[in-house]
């Protein structure tokens, strides 16, 4: 059997579930609109699942999967960004009071950011290279690309604070923002702590 097929199997077996008497209460809520609490920035690699390792339901994480789990600084101008479109509807239409940046080990995305030898030019980068710009800071004077990873979470953190609907419902206190870097080999997750600007293991 084909991958796709393979999607098309698991789909069939899934709607059984979703159809099912025990699923009607969440079908009743969830099918005219959605409130979720948390919305995710996380890589868009295969290996990760923010929804599956934290146990969440469907309608619980408002979900944005992007290459390397990058958030742009503000644009003033606005303009076609497909993170900051899903933030302004989060943030001042869902009204979630979360928003969570996961990076995780071997992204290829913050790999292209520290290669020299890759640049816009490149072909197969076009697109790639200036987007992992946008966290370049993250790779200066490192080499180790666990430590780039990271600081590539802190520096979207950071871009998060620059847009001034985000700056101030964080002032406010009605939206808190986290850092999460989760390893796929251990299956661990640590988190940013503020004041001391470096992660620690949730155990």
């Amino acid at each position: 059997m084909n991958a796709y097929d393979c999607l098309i199997n698991g789909y069939k077996e899934y709607k059984e579930d979703y159809l099912s008497a025990e699923n009607k209460a969440w079908l009743d809520f969830h099918s005219t609109g959605q409130a979720p609490k948390v919305m995710c920035i996380a890589c868009s690699d295969s290996r990760i699942g923010p929804a599956m390792f934290t146990k969440s339901n469907l309608g619980d994480i408002f979900m944005v999967r992007s290459v390397a789990n990058i958030v742009p600084p503000y644009n003033e101008e606005g303009g076609a960004d497909s993170t900051s479109a899903a933030l302004e509807y989060a943030v001042n239409h869902l009204k979630v009071e979360h928003i969570v940046v996961m990076g995780h080990s071997g992204c290829g995305g913050i790999a292209a950011m520290m290669n020299g030898d890759i640049d816009e030019n490149t072909d197969g980068f076009k697109f790639i290279k200036p987007w992992v710009n946008l966290v370049a800071n993250a790779g200066q004077g490192e080499c180790d690309p666990t430590v780039c990873e990271k600081k590539g979470v802190m520096l979207s953190l950071q871009n998060l604070m620059s847009f001034p609907w985000i700056n101030e419902k964080v002032e406010a206190g009605s939206l808190s923002l986290h850092g999460w870097h989760f390893d796929i080999a251990s299956g661990g997750l640590s988190e940013f702590q503020e004041e001391t600007q470096s992660f620690k293991e949730v155990v």
